[in-house]
């Protein structure tokens, strides 16, 4: 049998929105795909939009809407049928797609997609659907498309019930409310009136019969969706979602995993997203979130690649500690040069004794004023730019702290996790040659001893300063006080590039506090909890990383701190422990979990009988209310 050969007359509307009216890169590549299927696009965009992002739509339409921010993509999808268009200019065309800008892809071709879908006989059809929600057989939403991407076809479209759904459509601005009015009923609302309706990626097979337990799959189980059911797209939402949410539904390695599988298997550019997610997002929750940590073989390693210029660059003041660290310098290949740098004379010559012989090792000296932070950005400020990758080190006392061993193992920390031995330091290397992304290799932070006040005081008194040294330097991040720091101590690896900002500045040794040097707050406590910012100011994401050894020490304290942290909080009954995130949440005193009598309830079988009989009597409004109280 012969197939028809047809080409159906096609059109898009696109909703755009960012708060600055930015257009990246993702975006451009998603609108150059899709529109060699459509022939009319539509772009309406909510809020503001640059010069520069009309500039870049503009190659892709020259329609475009710009309107209020709104109403959110329902508001646009409803101007643009109901007000630019009308019934029965959608009558011209015999398929409309809805889509908007909140995912990143296609990983594979919209042309591939459409062709694909033209042997399944409906109505309508999208990326994704939601199974069925509810409790006790009760179903509070029916299964329905998740309708960041819907294609509409000539049956429905023509109809008028197509016409008549938009143009009584209530807009609100409430995002639940929006939600129920047009997300959860838009495909049950159609079925009803008898159309029919498909997804691309079925995952109708993963939906549990108790309707208390199905959940968002392109949301929670990336990787499956994209390497097993291929799924064409990856929400940028996933990427900021909180990452005691993933855990409840898993390991939460699904980002990582499907990065790492769009990278090796399609032809999409991973830096498209990379580059909007480090000029939109808090470093820390892409951190959490695609698990930027990696365990750095000391063992075995390849060698350097020739044309990859590495350097270490090391602040030594403390005499008897100096054999400590050349042992670790004396290791590394001698093709890596090492500058030295330290206070005085009598020092110099003792580490010019120390490092006899070693090739390609240079000694400077400079006044203490400063310490590491002064060598590194004055003494030394011209060495990076003519090296690709570089790594800093000072030498850590930690004296204040009432045991020695806690300041050794504090320096151990910092050393044994960016100069372990010659395979290590080799293995670092090769992962910034490997990932074109990455900017800085940091160890992870310290939290042994009376270390342990730093998971919860990321920031100590450093932020408004730090917040200060970043307006100064014109680095425009995302910033929270309440999102902890990827580096403290100094001590890291750093591609020369990612650090262009704070080592081109003219910084002068007399910006840098004198002897005696202040505990805390002081330009350079600011300024080693940033570099990962400056970093990403400059395009780069940060990696912390423990050597293979270190690793497996650390997983026994993490998992032993853990478990005995939960025994105490749960037998003090102050915590609920049926997840992370129900004992994160049930600890921090926020949220309505944290009452008594709302946590014993929770845990009964007529607790979501009550939840369901509160949502119908309560006025919505108040519902809302609870509903936002219990979220945060």
């Amino acid at each position: 049998m012969v197939k028809k050969a047809y080409k159906e007359k096609r059109l898009g509307i696109f909703m755009f929105f960012h708060p600055r009216g930015e257009v990246f890169d993702y975006a451009e590549y998603l609108l150059k795909d899709i529109s060699t299927q459509l022939d009319r696009l539509i772009i309406v965009c909510n809020g503001c939009l640059s010069e520069e992002g009309r500039k870049k739509l503009h190659r892709y339409s020259k329609e475009i809407i710009n309107r209020p921010n709104n109403g959110f993509d329902a508001a646009a999808w409803k101007e643009a049928i109901v007000d630019h268009l009308g019934q029965e200019e959608l009558k011209k065309y015999d398929e409309l797609v809805l889509f908007n800008d909140s995912f990143f892809g296609p990983f594979r071709p919209f042309a591939e997609i459409f062709e694909e879908m033209k042997e399944r006989p409906v109505d309508f059809w999208g990326l994704s659907s939601h199974g069925e929600v509810g409790y006790e057989g009760h179903i509070e939403r029916h299964r329905y498309i998740q309708l960041y991407f819907s294609v509409i076809r000539k049956r429905m479209l023509h109809s008028p019930d197509f016409f008549e759904y938009w143009k009584k459509l209530e807009i609100v601005n409430d995002f639940e409310k929006m939600a129920e009015n047009h997300q959860y009923r838009f495909t049950w609302h159609f079925e009803q009136l008898g159309y029919s309706w498909t997804v691309y990626s079925d995952t109708s097979d993963l939906e549990s019969s108790d309707l208390s337990k199905n959940i968002s799959h392109h949301m929670f189980n990336t990787y499956e969706m994209i390497a097993h059911r291929r799924f064409p797209v990856l929400k940028r939402k996933c990427f900021t979602m909180p990452k005691s949410l993933m855990l409840r539904y898993g390991k939460a390695d699904g980002l990582q995993r499907s990065m790492d599988y769009i990278k090796q298997n399609t032809d999409y550019d991973t830096g498209l997203i990379w580059d909007y997610l480090l000029h939109n997002c808090n470093l820390r929750d892409i951190y959490d979130n695609v698990d930027l940590n990696r365990v750095i073989p000391v063992s075995h390693s390849k060698k350097i690649p020739a044309a990859c210029k590495a350097a270490v660059i090391g602040y030594l003041y403390y005499e008897d500690d100096f054999p400590y660290y050349i042992e670790r310098l004396l290791h590394i290949d001698k093709e890596i040069d090492v500058f030295l740098i330290t206070d005085d004379e009598l020092k110099k010559e003792k580490l010019e004794k120390l490092t006899k012989g070693r090739k390609g090792l240079k000694i400077i000296t400079k006044s203490k004023r400063g310490r590491d932070l002064s060598a590194l950005l004055v003494a030394a400020r011209d060495i990076p730019a003519s090296y690709d990758v570089v790594c800093f080190f000072h030498d850590k006392k930690s004296s204040q702290k009432e045991y020695a061993t806690l300041g050794t193992e504090y320096r151990d920390l910092l050393i044994d996790n960016i100069l372990y031995n010659r395979d290590h330091v080799r293995n670092i290397i090769n992962t910034f040659t490997e990932e074109p992304r990455l900017g800085i290799i940091t160890p992870p932070s310290v939290y042994h001893g009376t270390y342990f006040y730093v998971e919860s005081d990321y920031w100590g008194i450093c932020f408004e300063g730090a917040k200060n040294l970043l307006d100064m330097l014109e680095v425009d991040v995302p910033v929270s006080r309440e999102k902890q720091s990827l580096s403290l101590g100094t001590c890291f690896w750093f591609r020369s590039a990612a650090l262009k900002k704070v080592l081109e500045y003219r910084w002068k040794e007399e910006d840098f506090p004198d002897e005696p040097f202040p505990r805390d707050g002081s330009i350079s406590h600011c300024l080693e909890r940033i570099f990962p910012l400056f970093a990403q100011s400059e395009g780069y994401y940060t990696l912390t990383a423990l050597n293979e050894e270190y690793a497996a020490a650390e997983i026994t304290n993490f998992r032993y701190m853990m478990e005995h942290a939960v025994h105490a909080a749960v037998k003090g009954k102050k915590a609920d422990n049926s997840s992370f995130e129900d004992f994160e949440r049930s600890l921090s005193g926020n949220g309505i979990y944290n009452s008594g009598l709302i946590g014993k309830l929770r845990h009964s079988p007529h607790f979501e009988t009550l939840k369901r009989t509160a949502k119908e009597i309560l006025p919505y409004g108040v519902w809302q209310r609870l509903k936002k109280l219990k979220n945060k």
